[in-house]
């Protein structure tokens, strides 16, 4: 990983924006997540959970969503232990455990009714390790027993103003003196649950359009892992840079800006030969 998320955890957690409501709307619907018949008790994982801010989406969907009487614990995964601290004091609720720690510890127990991982699948993706650990940790279901336990990657991707991320890139080489690698070149989720032989693998694309202010997007933008790669005595100027071009799309102080979340849903299901990791 370029940069360090950790050192900026409370400046992440106060101005990475949250995500849309429509985002959890949609993985939670019944057609990609159901329970089955008389299940009184759920398991779910947030796999890089950060600062808790999509463990906090996640937690409104389940409440809105699970049967009455029914139990569930929530746990937030993330190896960064100053972000597990925010995520601490961000969600307040006896339901939720944060963990310090990676998928591959056996910290967080088996047979999820659904693992998500939000803007954090594209720094372990290539870790086979990982990913078969994920398959193995998930409710196997049957075939036409009604039950639906997803693997959910979330990816959110700025698609106006159009050449900002390519431009705060090169301002963050341009003081750093270092080259970022495109850490989501070649990134397909898609090909990489169907290598490992998830089932019922799709995906969706959803674009939010939404008004910023011209400081709520700069703030934004310097939560980006990369940016704690500039030198402290180096950000105002950074800052300047960065600043001058936001301005460019600004009108009266207010940025119109669009969103892309691409969804990617996988599954397991006993049906199909397993291959648990620990026998390996």
């Amino acid at each position: 990983m370029y940069g360090n998320f950790g050192v900026q955890a409370e400046n992440y957690n106060k101005h990475r924006p949250p995500y849309e409501d429509a985002v959890f709307t949609h993985i939670c619907n019944e057609n990609n997540w159901k329970w089955k018949d008389g299940q009184t008790y759920f398991r779910f994982l947030d796999l890089g959970c950060g600062t808790g801010i999509s463990t906090a989406s996640l937690l409104r969907q389940i409440q809105l969503r699970l049967p009455k009487n029914s139990t569930f614990e929530l746990i937030g995964l993330d190896k960064d232990e100053h972000m597990i601290s925010v995520a601490k004091q961000m969600v307040n609720d006896k339901r939720v455990k944060f963990i310090v720690g990676e998928i591959t510890d056996d910290k967080v127990g088996r047979n999820f009714d659904l693992i998500l991982c939000a803007s954090a699948f594209h720094w372990i993706c290539k870790d086979e390790q990982s990913i078969r650990k994920i398959r193995s940790l998930l409710h196997g279901g049957l075939l036409g027993s009604g039950g639906r336990s997803p693997f959910v990657v979330v990816n959110r991707e700025l698609a106006s103003p159009d050449g900002f991320r390519k431009y705060q890139r090169r301002i963050v080489e341009s003081f750093s003196k270092e080259i970022i690698p495109d850490i989501k070149e070649n990134y397909q989720p898609i090909n990489i649950l169907l290598d490992y032989e998830f089932t019922l693998v799709s995906s969706i694309v959803l674009r939010v359009e939404t008004k910023v202010t011209v400081e709520a997007f700069e703030n934004s933008a310097k939560t980006v892992s990369a940016w704690g790669m500039i030198e402290d005595d180096k950000k105002p100027k950074a800052e300047s840079k960065l600043r001058d071009y936001i301005n460019i799309f600004s009108k009266d102080g207010v940025i119109e800006k669009a969103d892309r979340y691409k969804i990617v849903f996988g599954y397991r299901y006993n049906n199909f030969p397993e291959t648990d990791i620990e026998n390996n």
